[in-house]
């Protein structure tokens, strides 16, 4: 083997083991904060003992809490973005197709409702991260948009868009409050789920019932 390509092994090795450990600490901070832990109480040192890592290798990967916390939140608006991005511009999809759609929004809202409570907290006290936070909903809302706007297009741009946003809100806080972490858990995905259906269905379909 020459050393150039044993060179390129050994960086796509090293690379491969970084990401590796990346992903275990983001692991092990979403195990703590789904077991209670809020950001404000976790230390680095809990955070290292939790992925089994040295507080230098923590440090390595993320020089503080907010940047592992934000990195957490990125992957949750991935994954929230791709179910935004499906048919639920086409105006002619179904109650069923709408509900299903929701299905999965409420179940990746249960997997990362931790995430969540931990972006929420941190937005109290960083401006940053509660501008990014704002942001996706708002782009939530527009992807949003087009299925309300063709179904009801006697409505303004500006209502339309208040609506979408109100709508997003809405149901964030409803994850948070009725499924979250921290939450009282009276209903399940499924109530929560047809009940969000039951709403947009209604808005955009006033006249179906």
């Amino acid at each position: 083997m020459t050393a150039s390509r044993t060179f390129t092994v050994q960086a796509r090795v090293g690379a491969a083991r970084r990401a590796a450990t990346r992903e275990r600490i983001l692991d092990a901070t979403k195990r703590l904060l789904e077991g209670g832990d809020t950001v404000a109480g976790l230390t680095v040192a809990r955070l290292a003992e939790e992925a089994e890592v040295s507080r230098a290798t923590f440090y390595l990967h993320f020089p503080d809490k907010r940047h592992l916390i934000e990195a957490l939140f990125e992957s949750a608006t991935d994954n929230w973005d791709a179910i935004a991005d499906q048919a639920i511009s086409d105006p002619t999809i179904s109650r069923d197709q709408l509900r299903e759609i929701f299905r999965a929004g409420v179940q990746q809202g249960v997997e990362y409702r931790a995430v969540v409570a931990g972006v929420t907290e941190l937005g109290e006290y960083d401006p940053e991260v509660r501008e990014a936070w704002q942001a996706h909903i708002r782009r939530t809302a527009e992807t949003m948009a087009p299925y309300l706007r063709a179904c009801r297009p006697e409505l303004s741009d500006a209502q339309i868009r208040t609506l979408t946003q109100t709508l997003n809100w809405m149901t964030e806080r409803a994850l948070q409050r009725m499924l979250g972490v921290r939450s009282e858990a009276w209903c399940g995905a499924d109530e929560l789920t047809d009940a969000l259906t039951e709403i947009w269905w209604s808005l955009a379909h006033p006249a179906k019932g």
